[in-house]
């Protein structure tokens, strides 16, 4: 009997091993407009197949009426800590990136814009290749669905949602290996609403190696990177941009930037708040 409990023991330490977890802050700026859209994004947070150590919500221009929900979300039970910050006055994105990120304790800081919604997987994806590759920066590609009317979106969201995706895959690019190529794309082309350009555009730019699956775009709103990469460098308060001049910043100054081509974040365009912010 003891043979077979310092077994299970072994195996259950092994177990363990293999499958660690590294501690992730999710991150989540948003203003009024957005704060509709919580439940529905902590719910997603909530069915991830890999949970973080915690929810950062950092809210501004916040209203009355906002505070229904956010007694709301407060009450719910969810498998990590939720923080939330509040602010009556106006803040652009970078600030309210910056007071979640100064608030969380993760090991890694994944971005989470609040108008988007992650895939299931999203987290699983991000501790796979963070285990393998311990990257200072990863982005990744996003599908973007025009719809005619807003009824169609939830079925649009549970298809999204029931995409398998192999977690076992184990291919990402090496940003860093292709710096001179992405650094002219990225300054001239990514201002167009925080995309990448698409593939299509540079497959011919860049070895044979990077050309493959890319089908999406990539987004630098949504990227996960290391804590220590906050501590040197902080996002702009400017009103717009502020996730693709970070992204460029750091791109610049560190090596080991990678690019996962899975779509592992639904982007919503009907959500945006981009022209209202540029104002």
């Amino acid at each position: 009997m003891k043979i077979l409990y310092k077994l299970l023991v072994l195996l259950l330490t092994i177990s363990s091993f293999c499958n660690e977890v590294t501690s992730m802050s999710v991150i989540i700026p948003c203003a009024h407009s957005h704060v509709q859209y919580l439940p529905e994004l902590l719910e997603a947070l909530k069915s991830q197949t890999v949970s973080p150590v915690e929810a950062v919500l950092s809210i501004s221009e916040l209203k009355n009426e906002d505070y229904e929900i956010i007694d709301y979300l407060k009450g719910q039970h969810y498998p990590f800590d939720l923080k939330i910050f509040t602010s009556k006055q106006r803040l652009f994105a970078g600030q309210n990136r910056n007071i979640a990120i100064q608030n969380s304790i993760g090991e890694l800081i994944v971005s989470q814009d609040a108008d988007d919604l992650p895939h299931p997987q999203r987290l699983e994806f991000i501790n796979n290749t963070y285990q393998k590759t311990h990257f200072n920066l990863l982005i990744h590609m996003f599908v973007k669905h025009d719809f005619k009317t807003k009824t169609e979106l939830p079925t649009l969201i549970e298809n999204y949602n029931n995409l398998y995706l192999d977690p076992s895959d184990p291919y990402f690019i090496d940003l860093s290996s292709h710096r001179n190529v992405m650094k002219n794309i990225l300054y001239i082309y990514a201002f167009s609403h925080s995309h990448l350009p698409k593939f299509k555009y540079y497959k011919n730019k860049v070895t044979n190696n990077i050309a493959k699956e890319l089908d999406y775009n990539a987004h630098c709103g949504n990227c996960v990177f290391q804590r220590d990469i906050f501590k040197k460098l902080q996002y702009s308060k400017r009103r717009s941009g502020e996730d693709v001049q970070f992204f460029k910043k750091v791109f610049r100054k560190f090596n080991n930037c990678l690019l996962i081509p899975q779509p592992l974040v639904f982007y919503i365009n009907s959500r945006t708040t981009y022209y209202e912010r540029i104002k």
